[in-house]
Formats: structure tokens, sequence, C-alpha cells
């Protein structure tokens, strides 16, 4: 898990994600806190209030969430994609 949307039922919708080297700019900037579902805060899980942030800036944490997760071996294929000249895969 990289990403979590939360519950349908809340007033603020927001997104738990886990950073690191963002974590502090997310906490200033969109007022993010830890995550107090299962205790996941403790572990780096920080929850943004949707809206707080631009678009792009919430879309970089999310990668962000994503690459401190995924298998290295994921990251890597999507470094090696993100590379201008990269051969993609092809998806069959």
């Amino acid at each position: 898990m990289f990403l979590w949307l939360g519950r349908r039922d809340v007033e603020l919708h927001a997104v738990h994600v886990k950073l690191a080297g963002c974590h502090d700019q997310a906490v200033e900037i969109a007022g993010a806190v830890p995550t107090a579902a299962s205790g996941l805060g403790q572990w780096g899980w920080l929850t943004v209030p949707l809206g707080a942030v631009h678009v792009d800036l919430l879309c970089d944490w999310v990668e962000e969430s994503y690459r401190n997760v995924a298998p290295r071996k994921l990251v890597a294929q999507l470094d090696r994609q993100r590379r201008p000249g990269a051969r993609r895969s092809r998806q069959r």
C-alpha cells in the first residue's frame, strides 16, 4: 500500500501517504498530520487534506510514497521509463 484515500463519510477528504524526504514540507505547506489509523503515523504516514496544495505537488508526494514502499525492481522500472530515450516495454 502506498496511498490510502480514507473513508467516504468524512467531512474533509484527504489522502494518506508515506513520506520521508518531503515529510516536513507536507506538514508545513499542507498542514499534514501523522496518520492516526492503526498507528501508521509512527512510520512516516501523513494525512494530507485534499485541496490544501496544488495537484502537481500532491502528485509528487504520491510518487514519493510509492517509491518509499514499492519493491526496488518496480522503482527502477519507473526510473527507466522517465529517462529520455529509454526503451519502453511493450504491453500485450
